[in-house]
C-alpha cells in the first residue's frame, strides 16, 4: 500500500478551516460562517468519495473483475434534456419527382370490364423501382488483313480500358467505399454474378485506377474551396497505415470535405494541411475543438460549443446538493448557447452585428462563468471555460460561424467505420485512393451528386460532368457569407 504519503496527499486537499476547526469556539449563531463551512465539508465529501470510487475501480482492474455499470446520476443533466426533447411525428415522403424513370409502361383496363358509359379519364402514374445485376461481357472479334507486299498484319483496335470496363471498375470502387466492402467481399459478389477476376486483379482495379486523375481531382477541390472559404472545421482521429499509427484528418464545410492520413497529428501537420507557413497570419477562421496542435497557427480559432459543455456531465457528483447546482448550471449553459443561436439568425448578413445585442450577450457569458456557485469542482471548470471566452465568443462578431464543430466530426465517422472493418490502408498507392475515395464521396453528397456517376465519368475518361470543384465555385459565389 502506499501508506503514510498517500494520507497525507489526501489530508492535503482538507481546507485549513476544516483542520484547525474548535467547535467549542465556534459561533453556532453565525449563519454566514456556518454555511460556508458546511459547503467546505461538502466538497471535501465529494472529493475524497471520488477518490474512494477511483481506487476501488482500480482494485476491481488489478483483480480483474468487470467494472459495474456508472450509476443513475452520471450525466443526468445532459440525459434529461435529450429526453426532454419532443420527437417529431414521423410522416411519409412522396417519392414523386425524385425517382428516375427508365421506361413507362401503360397498363389498360380489359374492355370487356367497361360498360358503355364508361369516360377515358386519363392515367394515374405509379412508380415501381427495380434493379437489374447482370453482366455485360463482350467478346470483340477483330478483323485481320494481311498485305503480302508490306509482309504486315493489320488488325482491329480493342478499347482502351482494359481487361474490364468501365461500368465494373466503377463499381468496384462504389462498393469498397461506399458500400465498405472487402476485397474479399467485392470479390465475392463478382463471382456470384459471373465475373471472372483473381484477387490480385481486384485489388489493382481498387488502388490503380485513374489513381493519378483522382488525386487531381482531390487537389482541385481543395483549392476551390479553401480559396473560397472565410470558415473551415477541423478534426482528425487514429488510423493505421501499413500497421503503423497514423491519423486521418479531416478539413470540412458546406462546400466540401478533403481527408489526408498523416503520420502525425501535431502543429506542424496542421500546418501543413491548411499550408500556412510558419509566422504567417491568415484571415481563416478555423472551427475546432480545445486541442493544442491547433494553436498558434496564425488564424482566428473558434472553439466548438458541444466539445466544451462535454466536459461538464462528467463531474458526477455523488451528493444530492451538488447535483442540483450541477443540473442548474447546465441548464443555465445550454439556454445561453441556444440564445446565441438565435443571435446568429437575427445578426447573419448584418455588418456590423447589432452591438448592443453583442455586448449583452458578452456580459451574460461572464456571469455565467465567473460567479461562484459553491461546489468545488464545478467552479474550477468554470474558470477553465471562462479562460477560453475569446475563442467560444467567435460567433459574436462573426455570426456565420457555427457554434460546433458537427462538420468535421461527421465527416471522421466513416474513416472510424473502415477502421473496423478492414483495419487500415497498407501500400502508398492505398493511402492515396482512400484520400481520394473519401474527398470525392462526401463531397458529392454535399453536392447532391451520384458518388457512383461521378466515379464513372472520371474512369471512363469522358468528363461530362460538371466538376467538384466548379460547382464548389459557383455556391461560393451564390452564397457568400456562409462560408
Amino acid at each position: 500500500m502506499g501508506g503514510s504519503g498517500d494520507v497525507l496527499a489526501v489530508m492535503t486537499t482538507i481546507p485549513s478551516e476544516i483542520v484547525e476547526l474548535d467547535l467549542d469556539r465556534l459561533d453556532w449563531g453565525d449563519v454566514d460562517v456556518l454555511g460556508d463551512l458546511v459547503r467546505k465539508l461538502l466538497n471535501v465529501i465529494e472529493e475524497l468519495a471520488g477518490k474512494v470510487d477511483d481506487l476501488e475501480a482500480e482494485v476491481r482492474r488489478l483483480r480483474g473483475e468487470s467494472t459495474p455499470a456508472s450509476g443513475e446520476d452520471q450525466g443526468s443533466a445532459t440525459k434529461k434534456r435529450s429526453s426532454s426533447k419532443e420527437s417529431k411525428p414521423w410522416r411519409k415522403r412522396s417519392k414523386k419527382g425524385l425517382v428516375k424513370v427508365d421506361r413507362i409502361e401503360v397498363r389498360r383496363v380489359d374492355p370487356e370490364l367497361l360498360p358503355p358509359d364508361a369516360q377515358f379519364k386519363g392515367y394515374r402514374s405509379v412508380v415501381k423501382q427495380n434493379i437489374k445485376i447482370v453482366t455485360d461481357n463482350v467478346e470483340y472479334r477483330l478483323e485481320r488483313w494481311y498485305s503480302p507486299g508490306k509482309h504486315k498484319l493489320y488488325e482491329g483496335e480493342l478499347p482502351s480500358n482494359g481487361e474490364f470496363g468501365t461500368d465494373l471498375k466503377a463499381l468496384a470502387l462504389m462498393l469498397q467505399h461506399l458500400g465498405r466492402m472487402t476485397v474479399g467481399k467485392i470479390h465475392a459478389v463478382f463471382s456470384d454474378v459471373g465475373i471472372l477476376i483473381s484477387r490480385g486483379q481486384l485489388v489493382r482495379i481498387l488502388t490503380q485506377t485513374r489513381r493519378e486523375e483522382f488525386s487531381r481531382e482531390r487537389e482541385a477541390i481543395y483549392q476551390a474551396a479553401m480559396k473560397a472559404s472565410k470558415i473551415v472545421h477541423t478534426d482528425s482521429t487514429g488510423y493505421k497505415h501499413h500497421g503503423k499509427k497514423h491519423n486521418v484528418h479531416v478539413l470540412a464545410n458546406q462546400l466540401f470535405t478533403y481527408y489526408a492520413i498523416e503520420k502525425h497529428k501535431d502543429r506542424p501537420t496542421i500546418r501543413k494541411l491548411l499550408r500556412i507557413p510558419e509566422g504567417t497570419i491568415n484571415s481563416l477562421i478555423l472551427v475546432v475543438d480545445d486541442a493544442r496542435q491547433y494553436w498558434n497557427l496564425g488564424v482566428t480559432l473558434s472553439l466548438c460549443w458541444l466539445h466544451e459543455i462535454r466536459h461538464y456531465p462528467p463531474l458526477q457528483p455523488r451528493l444530492k446538493h451538488h447535483q442540483k447546482i450541477l443540473e442548474k448550471k447546465l441548464d443555465q449553459i445550454w439556454n445561453y448557447y441556444h440564445t446565441l443561436k438565435e443571435y446568429q439568425k437575427e445578426a447573419l448578413g448584418k455588418n456590423p452585428p447589432p452591438k448592443k445585442r453583442t455586448q449583452k450577450l458578452d456580459q451574460q457569458f461572464n456571469r455565467l462563468f465567473t460567479q461562484p456557485t459553491g461546489y468545488q469542482a464545478l467552479d474550477h471548470r468554470l474558470q477553465l471555460t471562462a479562460a477560453k471566452k475569446d475563442r467560444l465568443l467567435v460567433s459574436l462578431y462573426h455570426p456565420q460561424v457555427p457554434l460546433h464543430n458537427n462538420d468535421a466530426e461527421r465527416p471522421l465517422r466513416e474513416p472510424v467505420t473502415r477502421r473496423h472493418i478492414s483495419g487500415g490502408t497498407q501500400s502508398q498507392a492505398g493511402r492515396q485512393m482512400w484520400e481520394n475515395m473519401l474527398t470525392l464521396q462526401d463531397t458529392c453528397r454535399k453536392h447532391k451528386i451520384s458518388f457512383y456517376h461521378y466515379l464513372t465519368d472520371i474512369v471512363s475518361g469522358n468528363r461530362q460532368m460538371t466538376p467538384l470543384s466548379t460547382l464548389i465555385r459557383h455556391q461560393a459565389q451564390t452564397q457568400p457569407t456562409l462560408y
